[in-house]
């Protein structure tokens, strides 16, 4: 015989199904026949509601699908061919390569035991004789042989080139120097062009796949 204080105390494992056996049946007779029982069975069911917390609920397969397609699909947008971000960055990227790299025609000259203190670097279309002005060279003591690259070239047109020495401000006479074929630069000008917009367009997806993956991480700890 199990007396009514250890009654009350089995109530909330009678409410849950926990009871078995003996403490089963004489709970049951207890909270039906003692009037004690049942004010103790609805105290406790009260104390069963407040304690309750709902399950959150999640939203549909479906609507979760959608929603990260909707934002996949605005991220692929915004970043489009001609994104601003991806366009300049890729801009920067080439502007930094090129000037390392340096791809163009290249001129070699010497000019050995001389009183040149400078060189002026002429350039003119193959088809024209308009020499201008693109560059000067200062004269190394250290070596009489001298190369210079012309970076702004367009690699389908031929091109003359011819160097001035100077002294000071006076000319102390030109000639033609020998230069490489334009297409030579080709190849690398155009590794560089693709390189640096696979490069810029790269960073901008990886920082924008960053911020779906970030979201991703806020749903799953949220959820």
């Amino acid at each position: 015989m199990i007396d009514r204080k250890q009654l009350i105390e089995l109530i909330p494992w009678y409410l849950n199904g926990t009871l078995t056996g003996v403490e089963l049946q004489e709970v049951e007779l207890f909270i039906k026949n003692d009037p004690e029982g049942l004010a103790a069975l609805e105290e406790w069911r009260r104390v069963q509601i407040l304690m309750h917390v709902d399950a959150e609920t999640k939203p549909p397969v479906e609507v979760e699908i959608r929603l990260f397609d909707r934002i996949r699909s605005q991220s692929f947008e915004q970043l489009g061919i001609f994104h601003p971000y991806a366009l300049g960055l890729s801009f920067v990227i080439l502007v930094l390569l090129w000037t390392l790299i340096r791809p163009g025609i290249t001129l070699h000259w010497s000019m050995p035991g001389s009183q040149v203190t400078t060189f002026r670097v002429y350039r003119s279309p193959a088809n024209s004789r308009e020499y201008q002005l693109i560059d000067e060279v200062p004269v190394d003591s250290v070596t009489s042989e001298y190369v210079y690259v012309d970076l702004f070239i367009w690699p389908f047109k031929e091109y003359i080139y011819y160097v001035e020495g100077m002294n000071q401000s006076e000319s102390l006479g030109y000639s033609q120097v020998v230069a490489s074929p334009p297409l030579v630069a080709l190849p690398g000008q155009l590794a560089l062009l693709c390189g640096s917009i696979i490069s810029g367009y790269g960073i901008i997806m990886l920082i924008r796949y960053r911020k779906l993956f970030l979201i991703g991480n806020v749903r799953l700890i949220t959820v």
